[in-house]
């Protein structure tokens, strides 16, 4: 049987294209985005947790001059955020396929600093209170 991570994952894979190419652009995060900009530094540092294509939300952050670092367990979703924003680092999240794996142990592993975390989706997947890991490794 399958673990459920992967599940979630392979669904990803597999409609990658078409969840990008529906995927709403227009900001209806956008209040909340502004509020959460405005309590971060010039040139923000931003861990991007459960980035999926970068759309619309590292977009956002990179068009006002943030620097993102994006995890995703989906390789295409990861291949989708390099091809507009090759200057920003992307990594996939390799350990969420196995099912004792955490996030922690994916952070430890990204090279870069960063100001803030921000998952406002990664929640929608984690399983075994893997969030509480996510907020205690950040």
């Amino acid at each position: 049987m399958v673990p459920p991570s992967q599940d979630v994952i392979s669904v990803y894979e597999r409609h990658s294209l078409q969840w990008d190419r529906d995927r709403v652009r227009a900001l209806f995060e956008r209040s909340w985005l502004e509020k959460f900009a405005a309590l971060l530094p010039d040139a923000a540092k931003i861990l991007d947790l459960g980035c999926g294509t970068a759309e619309p939300i590292a977009r956002y952050f990179i068009e006002r001059g943030g620097t993102i670092t994006g995890v995703d367990a989906a390789p295409s979703q990861i291949a989708q955020c390099r091809r507009p924003f090759p200057t920003q680092q992307w990594n996939i999240d390799l350990c969420s396929k196995r099912a004792d794996s955490t996030w922690s142990s994916t952070l430890q592993k990204i090279p870069t600093a960063t100001d803030t975390p921000c998952g406002s989706r990664a929640a929608n997947h984690t399983r075994n209170n893997r969030y509480g890991q996510v907020k205690s490794a950040a």
